[in-house]
Formats: structure tokens, C-alpha cells, sequence
């Protein structure tokens, strides 16, 4: 009998010190969002995906239908048929690095982006009227946001407090060189004082420019690559306009 309980403690001592691999198959959430509106999260992928047209429902924190997932979110797709950012909808959603705000949106709620601390680069259309409070809180890794319309537009838009990390990231405008590639005179995708250097050399005639550079060297789009050029760039380059 002594012999059979030692076996049986020997046995359950090595059967709780053995290390088990599990596969986890992936798995496909929907639900709704909003009237006419649903979602879809593939954890496989880390996509999400909302489609349909109408008002996205605002949320508090814990109450997002996705709430379980967020932090697994990487992509994410946004129907053209929507017409705002309800609050708190993607709030804390940590992989996500690029959001694309699709056009038709007026209104990015509270807390919507709030706590995405790897987001790097947002989209934003000219359809957007309201950023309110936080909706980018706490973004510290938001380097660019590409904007759909020009400066004036964006300065017509009434972006709420707690937006700084917005606010302070490199803001490219329709009429901006970083987004028409105006400028981009060595063509190396960056608009920088690389360019302003070049321009200045080719102005003074050390350097011939392509017919191609001489596109993007004309930043005042006056017809003439000039001094006048390498002075706007210059200011465009130091964020001055």
C-alpha cells in the first residue's frame, strides 16, 4: 500500500512539473456598433473592421463591444458610410499604429484614440468638423497627421483640449509640399534643407535639376525655379508657413 502512494505521489509530481503547448486557433468577433452599422474583429489578423452607413453608438471605456480584443487591434478598416468616431470607441487599442479617418465623418468623440500609444499616423478628412476632448490623449508616438483640406480648413475645425499630441505632430495640408511633392527636389520622398541646399545650388547655377526636379523646385508654382523658390522652401522648411 506504501509503495502504490508513493508511485501515485512520484506520478502526480512529474505530471505537474510537465510544460503543456497549447495551439489557440484564431477566432472571428461581429456585432453591432451603431444602427446599420457592424464589426468585425479577426484575432488571426488583428484586423477590424466596421461596415455599414450610419451613427457609430459612444461608449465609455468598458463598454466598447470590443473591449476584450482592443489591445490585439493592428489594422484598422472604416466604412465610408460612417459618420462619426463614437467616444471612447478605439480607446487604448495599443498596436494600432495608422488610422485612416474615412470621408462622410464630422465628429471624432471623447476618448476615441485616447491611450493608442503606438499611433504614428492619422488620416484626417476634410469632412470633419469636431475633434472633442482627449480623442488623441496620450498618442506620444503621433508623428504625422495628413490632413484633407488646406491650413485655413484645418483652423476651422474645433479641436477640444487634451489634444496636444495631435496638435504637435508634423500636420501635412492639401496644399502642403509634403503632400503635393512640391519641393521634394532630390526626390527622396522627405521635403528637409537637402532640398533647400540643392535648390540653392541649381539657382546659382552650379547644379542643372531634370525637368522632373524643376517640377518640384518651382514650390511658388509662379513658372520659375528663382531665389524666391529657395526662400519659401526655406520657410517651409523651418515651419514658418
Amino acid at each position: 500500500m506504501k509503495k502504490l502512494l508513493s508511485i501515485l505521489i512520484i506520478a502526480l509530481i512529474i505530471f505537474s512539473t510537465l510544460s503543456f503547448s497549447f495551439t489557440v486557433s484564431a477566432a472571428v468577433y461581429t456585432g453591432s456598433c451603431g444602427s446599420g452599422l457592424s464589426w468585425v474583429f479577426d484575432t488571426g489578423t488583428g484586423v477590424m473592421s466596421i461596415s455599414g452607413s450610419g451613427t457609430m453608438n459612444n461608449y465609455y471605456y468598458s463598454t466598447v463591444p470590443w473591449a476584450s480584443y482592443r489591445k490585439g487591434i493592428n489594422t484598422l478598416l472604416l466604412s465610408d458610410g460612417l459618420n462619426n468616431i463614437g467616444d471612447c470607441a478605439f480607446y487604448d487599442c495599443s498596436s494600432l499604429k495608422k488610422v485612416t479617418i474615412p470621408d462622410n465623418v464630422k465628429t471624432i468623440g471623447v476618448y476615441a484614440f485616447s491611450d493608442c500609444e503606438k499611433l504614428e499616423t492619422v488620416s484626417i478628412p476634410l469632412s470633419v468638423r469636431t475633434i472633442s476632448e482627449k480623442a488623441f490623449n496620450k498618442c506620444t508616438t503621433l508623428k504625422d497627421v495628413y490632413y484633407g483640406g488646406t491650413k485655413s480648413e484645418w483652423s476651422k475645425i474645433s479641436v477640444a483640449s487634451g489634444n496636444e499630441c495631435l496638435l504637435n505632430a508634423n500636420i501635412h495640408f492639401k496644399d502642403s509640399p509634403q503632400q503635393t511633392g512640391s519641393g521634394d527636389v532630390n526626390g527622396d520622398t522627405a521635403v528637409d534643407f537637402k532640398d533647400v541646399l540643392l535648390l540653392r545650388r541649381a539657382v546659382a547655377g552650379i547644379v542643372t535639376l531634370t525637368e522632373s526636379q524643376r517640377k518640384k523646385a518651382d514650390v511658388n508654382g509662379d513658372g520659375d525655379v528663382d531665389l524666391k523658390d529657395v526662400l519659401k522652401l526655406r520657410r517651409i522648411v523651418a515651419g514658418v508657413e
